[in-house]
């Protein structure tokens, strides 16, 4: 899966189950120096505080894993 592909998929599970967030970027890393593959890494900016619940996640991360990718979330800072 490309890192295009991810970041759509991710970005579509994220409308689906409701969750706010700013945008999804991803990239994908290459790791021949270590005789290794590649890796598509996708980022979640802005997710709020709110939706922090270990199983939205745990859902994300699943969705990840089933399709070769890596997930991960950046938490919107609180505004005082």
């Amino acid at each position: 899966m490309t890192a295009r592909e991810a970041s759509k998929l991710i970005k579509q599970v994220c409308t689906d189950l409701n969750i706010p967030h700013a945008k999804v970027s991803a990239k994908t890393v290459g790791f021949s120096d270590l005789g290794r593959g590649e890796r598509v890494f996708v980022t979640v900016h802005g997710w709020e505080r709110g939706y922090e619940a270990p199983s939205r996640y745990a859902l994300l991360a699943d969705v990840a894993k089933k399709h070769g990718f890596s997930v991960d979330v950046e938490v919107q800072s609180c505004q005082a």
